[in-house]
């Protein structure tokens, strides 16, 4: 500090060359900011955080589907006119489209413990429909229990 305080010529290059030198030892001690993870670890975590989203989007898919069941359950007779109509058509895709609605409406009771007012109302509902053999077919593939003609 006297030397450079009298002025003492090439002094200030002496200077910051010192200073780049203590500077360097600093950064080649100083450890790497990051903590080493192993692969291991990563895998676990990743696997915990993967089986979380995947339980979380089946509680989506669950609470979407009794979104949709109670809608059925509140409508059921905008549902069942439905399917009368699907079914008075008469061609396949209408008999798919009915045993759809039927399947979802079996659902929907059976969410609600209402099980035995829908097998009463598919009893009287499908007793002028079992004269179309393809439909019953399909109600058949599809557990429905068909009363006798």
């Amino acid at each position: 500090l006297i030397r450079l305080a009298h002025g003492e010529p090439g002094l200030s290059r002496i200077f910051v060359r010192e200073l780049r030198e203590l500077g360097q030892d600093k950064i080649k001690a100083m450890p790497s900011p990051g903590e080493r993870v192993t692969y291991a670890t990563l895998l676990t975590e990743s696997k915990a955080i993967k089986g979380q989203l995947e339980r979380e989007k089946h509680e989506q898919e669950r609470l979407a589907r009794e979104r949709h069941l109670q809608e059925i359950h509140n409508h059921q007779d905008d549902y069942w006119r439905q399917v009368d109509e699907a079914v008075t058509r008469g061609t396949g895709t209408g008999y798919d489209e009915a045993l759809r609605l039927l399947v979802e409406l079996r659902d929907a009771a059976d969410l609600f413990k209402e099980t035995q007012m829908f097998q009463a109302r598919f009893r009287t509902w499908v007793l002028p429909h079992l004269r179309r053999p393809a439909f019953v077919k399909r109600l058949q593939a599809h557990k429905f229990t068909l009363p006798e003609s």
